[in-house]
């Protein structure tokens, strides 16, 4: 049996994982990696780029072991050496490296085949998948293909592309924003206001000396919500898997309103609004993030670590809503969540 597995990122480094854990594997199955890039395992994301691109949530977040939340935190004790933090944040290529010491054990085996290639194209004949590369047509048939091929390219809304001062593709930050035209008195714009743009300021703010500002351009809002360093007790969010099963109906619908007076409890247990958090954010007033930061502001903070929790089981408790309820979702709860 032949499985192909196309792009091997985070995501693909994941199916490899779980179809090697899964109790019907055995050892005469061939899997095939296809991925251009040398590093496996880290894709665009977290590849061994600037230590300036960082994270955006806190690490204690990221754990690859599902049922061991403190995982990174016990590898990082172990690797003191990538222990440093910048802005209070790990910087993407040491959570890297922490992908491919969780995983490299799952790639050396006789039976995985590695191939640097771009796949081009893919063709089906006979219920079987065929593939084609930037360098070869593959003589194999494949049984399965799991697409894992991860960000699409990044937009070029303005038709900026061809222009010879615009960069188009940022990453890697160490190599594409070394370059011998910005000088003290260069002029730089950025579009948009997202993680990307603010991976770019930082590294272009740390690696010359500007006499000009940096300007972001943005149709609608502006930056992200800054993040908060929050340490506090696990399980501030009473909303698990258990919590669902437990009031999930015969239907298998659960009650909009029951979500959300827990949700509004476990607020009110800790002496927060989330609604008041909200509303004095949803502007991205850059005065009043610059604010936050200053005052360390302890409802952002628990807010945002409420919802890294209350996240894990977003989908399950979504899909458990009638119509109805979710449509009142969509329309009064969903953005803001998403937005804080």
């Amino acid at each position: 049996m032949n499985i192909a597995i196309i792009g091997c990122g985070i995501s693909g480094i994941y199916i490899l994982k779980t179809i090697i854990d899964h109790p019907n594997y055995y050892n005469n199955i061939n899997l095939h990696i296809f991925e251009p890039r040398k590093e496996l395992g880290v894709g665009l994301a977290y590849e061994n780029d600037t230590k300036y691109k960082l994270l955006n949530v806190d690490e204690s977040y990221m754990s690859l072991d599902l049922h061991n939340p403190d995982h990174i935190n016990n590898w990082i004790l172990n690797n003191d050496k990538y222990s440093c933090k910048i802005e209070s944040m790990l910087p993407r290529k040491v959570y890297g490296k922490y992908i491919k010491d969780t995983f490299d054990t799952y790639l050396d085996r006789k039976n995985i085949h590695i191939h640097h290639e771009e796949v081009i194209d893919l063709n089906e004949i006979n219920n079987k998948y065929k593939i084609k590369t930037n360098i070869r047509d593959y003589e194999e048939s494949f049984d399965t293909i799991f697409l894992s091929i991860g960000q699409s390219h990044y937009k070029d809304d303005y038709k900026l592309k061809s222009k010879d001062k615009f960069i188009y593709n940022p990453y890697p930050l160490k190599e594409n924003l070394v370059i011998d035209r910005i000088n003290m008195d260069t002029s730089i714009g950025i579009i948009g206001a997202g993680p990307t743009s603010i991976d770019i300021y930082r590294f272009i703010k740390r690696k010359y000396k500007l006499n000009k500002p940096i300007y972001f351009f943005t149709k609608s809002s502006s930056f992200p919500v800054v993040e908060i360093p929050y340490k506090y007790e696990r399980k501030i969010c009473s909303i698990d898997d258990s919590w669902i099963d437990e009031h999930i109906n015969d239907k298998g619908f659960i009650d909009l309103y029951t979500i959300k007076n827990t949700f509004n409890n476990d607020f009110k247990r800790y002496g927060y609004d989330f609604n008041k958090v909200y509303e004095r954010y949803k502007d991205t007033d850059i005065k009043k993030y610059k604010l936050a930061l200053e005052e360390n502001d302890r409802s952002l903070a628990f807010t945002q670590n409420y919802l890294m929790e209350f996240w894990y089981v977003a989908a399950k408790l979504y899909n458990s809503l009638s119509g109805l309820d979710k449509a009142y979702a969509d329309d009064n709860y969903v953005h803001k969540i998403d937005f804080l």
